[in-house]
């Protein structure tokens, strides 16, 4: 496990979100993630992928978190 959590094995963004949304929730903090469609600013508004980032919830503020 400590091989995979600390960087050294290439994932997916789900792969990478959900090491930190199990290790917000471990510590307590409200997180999940989602998903949508991702659009890079030189992609000239087309997309061929979708994307997924993580949203907590800590002191009355929903935050966004895109690693």
């Amino acid at each position: 496990m400590p091989y995979r959590s600390c960087g050294l094995t290439s994932g997916s963004c789900t792969d990478i979100n959900t090491y930190l949304v199990a290790s917000l929730r471990a510590a307590w903090f409200e997180a999940g993630y989602a998903y949508g469609y991702f659009f890079p600013q030189d992609s000239g508004g087309v997309t061929h992928d979708m994307h997924c980032w993580v949203v907590t919830h800590f002191g009355g503020h929903v935050l966004e978190w895109d690693i």
